[in-house]
């Protein structure tokens, strides 16, 4: 995560896309971008903490078929 934030301050990207896997599940990484003015393309850390949470997750996401 540190890596990726510094990259960006050196190379002035605005915002970041984190494709799959570990980074865009990790609400750290977006409070991190947040933190420095970075754009986190895709979901709100509010989100993404919530699906962190198995039993908040299905509050939030709730579908009745």
């Amino acid at each position: 995560m540190d890596v990726i934030v510094n990259a960006c301050k050196i190379t002035g990207a605005q915002a970041v896309h984190p494709g799959y896997g570990f980074l865009s599940e990790k609400f750290r990484f977006v409070d991190a971008l947040n933190k420095n003015g970075i754009i986190f393309i895709g979901p709100s850390f509010e989100s993404i903490s919530a699906m962190g949470d198995k039993i908040e997750s299905k509050k939030v996401c709730f579908f009745p078929f």
